[in-house]
């Protein structure tokens, strides 16, 4: 993970309720553009109210 990436987990675990999967997709992608591109397709998919919220937070801290 570089450190663009590390920085903003680190930015976003307090406020996310499912660490784990948040680290998981984390370690998957290769940059933020990458990552925003993943949560944006998972937003669309995901009808979990409390996932929607975590990728939306991480959404946030990138500038959508």
């Amino acid at each position: 993970m570089n450190k663009e990436l590390e920085s903003l987990l680190i930015e976003v675990l307090p406020y996310i309720t499912h660490v784990e999967e948040v680290k998981e997709l984390f370690n998957r992608v290769n940059n933020l553009k990458e990552l925003k591109e993943v949560l944006t397709k998972k937003l669309e998919e995901e009808n979990d109210i409390t996932k929607k919220t975590d990728y939306k937070i991480i959404l946030q801290k990138i500038g959508m």
